[in-house]
């Protein structure tokens, strides 16, 4: 919970505009981390510049999504909360959602860092 809000102010101070943090694997290695361009992709989708989201990060929708029903569920009540975790348990046990998502976004990944070397825009 408490990293799903810090996932939210910081894609709120993004939106506006605000200074925020920058990505500490990029600062550290000068290689851009698998989550870079997220935190402003989130920001293009909910301003409605698809394009410009589809540009930064394709998984933008996804980090929304869950960053919407992680904070959903904590505000459920306890019994609420515990089928709702029971039935996203029986879910990634049989799908293997979140490994697969995993594996896609390092996939991603490669395919920008060794295609498009991670133009400078996405840093702006």
């Amino acid at each position: 919970m408490v990293l799903a809000g810090v996932a939210a102010t910081h894609l709120i101070l993004v939106a506006l505009g605000l200074p925020s943090f920058s990505c500490p694997i990029r600062a550290a290695t000068g290689v851009p981390c698998p989550g870079c361009g997220l935190s402003r992709g989130v920001s293009a989708l909910i301003h409605g510049d698809s394009r410009e989201m589809v540009s930064l990060h394709v998984f933008s929708p996804a980090l929304l999504l869950f960053i919407i029903l992680v904070l959903a569920v904590g505000v459920l009540p306890n019994a609420n909360r515990a089928s709702v975790l029971r039935f996203i348990d029986r879910f990634e046990q049989q799908t293997s959602f979140a490994l697969i998502g995993l594996l896609l976004l390092m996939a991603y990944w490669l395919v920008r860092l060794l295609w498009t070397g991670f133009p400078a825009e996405l840093y702006r």
